[in-house]
């Protein structure tokens, strides 16, 4: 049983470490995307919250690079059963915690409201509760919250208020 769990477990997190890098090269992507279509969007971060975000893109990006190429040293070396697997788990959970933080990143802009990949209009949202660690709003028919992390609260209350 535990030789099946052993074979089992790399293979379902190379999983997750695929999927995960996908929806982070996929938010990647979608800002880019959003940032020619939409000329004013601007990052809606203090000045910690900026570093900070460059920081755990460094992170994210170098341990990325250092665990690929100590994943491939070690398949080369014939080592992958002892050591593989432990660059393997720092990939996806590297991952995983990007994704985590990524999706929570907010832009403004003049016409939406942009939290992780999704794009939000102003005209939609309604009830806005901005509190110091969350925001709440009614978009549609659907009540959403999402946690603000470094974000400028005097920023983002004026941008709101002027919008919606």
């Amino acid at each position: 049983m535990s030789d099946l769990i052993n074979a089992a477990l790399p293979i379902i997190i190379g999983f997750l470490l695929v999927w995960f890098t996908y929806l982070n090269i996929n938010y990647f992507y979608t800002i880019f995307k959003l940032k020619k279509s939409e000329k004013e969007m601007e990052l809606c971060n203090t000045k910690l919250g900026i570093v900070v975000n460059y920081v755990a893109l460094a992170v994210y990006i170098a341990g990325t690079i250092a665990s690929l190429a100590l994943l491939v040293n070690s398949l080369l070396g014939g080592t992958f059963v002892s050591n593989g697997t432990f660059y393997l788990n720092i990939l996806a959970l590297l991952a995983i915690f990007a994704n985590q933080y990524f999706s929570r990143v907010i832009y403004l802009s003049k016409k939406s409201l942009i939290i992780g990949r999704i794009k939000f209009d102003y005209r939609k949202i309604k009830r806005i509760d901005i509190h110091p660690t969350k925001m709440s709003f009614n978009y549609g028919q659907n009540h959403l919250a999402t946690r603000l992390l470094f974000v400028d609260d005097e920023k983002l209350r004026v941008t709101l208020k002027r919008n919606a």
